[in-house]
């Protein structure tokens, strides 16, 4: 639904940095710190910053001489487009997602939460690889912040871990692999087998 959305508003930065400013109400943000959270050039940031001020979307108080703005809970479309921008699912047209195998020896990849719409996910993303870069996937994480515009969530194991949480029935396990999830990367065999072994566990 993300095309769908740049689509309707003309362009990738337009979307994301409504996306920011609808799903995080309350915070204040300068130019900077959207360029920053949507990795967005300054330059188009700054562009779309005066258009969304000048139809209302946002609010503006200066701080010491810099603008600082917020979404304007009086905007006559907010809670519309809010809806709309809650129920976009993202995974498949979140690119940052096809380059989560620059982080390491990755073996497994699956995403909930934010990316389905999933509350009651414990984790938006769930990884296990060995040999991780702890600098590339900080890197990679806030590529995947500026895509769905929300902070994202991960829980991170070792094969080795992902084996003994498996053969100890581990909580969380149980529950994230309750509920939905899509498959980003899955080099492990057997993996549904074993899903199915610990939902039998947990009915």
């Amino acid at each position: 639904m993300t095309d769908v959305l740049t689509a309707l508003f003309g362009s990738k930065a337009r979307v994301r940095v409504l996306r920011l400013f609808l799903l995080n109400a309350d915070t204040q943000f300068t130019t900077a710190s959207v360029a920053e959270r949507t990795q967005v050039s300054s330059m188009d940031v700054r562009r779309e910053m005066r258009m969304l001020e000048r139809i209302g979307f946002v609010t503006v108080r200066r701080v010491k001489g810099k603008k600082h703005y917020r979404a304007n809970e009086d905007f006559p479309l907010r809670d519309d487009l809010i809806a709309l921008f809650a129920r976009a699912t993202v995974t498949s047209e979140c690119q940052s997602l096809a380059r989560v195998e620059n982080i390491g020896d990755v073996h497994l990849v699956l995403v909930s939460g934010i990316f389905l719409n999933y509350t009651k996910a414990r984790a938006d993303v769930f990884i296990v690889a060995n040999d991780v870069s702890r600098v590339r996937l900080a890197k990679w994480i806030k590529s995947l912040e500026a895509e769905t515009g929300r902070e994202v969530s991960y829980v991170l194991l070792t094969m080795e871990e992902y084996k003994y949480r498996l053969n100890m029935t581990d909580r969380f396990l149980q529950d994230f692999l309750q509920g939905p999830y899509d498959e980003v990367v899955n080099k492990i065999p057997q993996f549904k087998r074993s899903v199915s072994g610990l939902r039998r566990r947990r009915a």
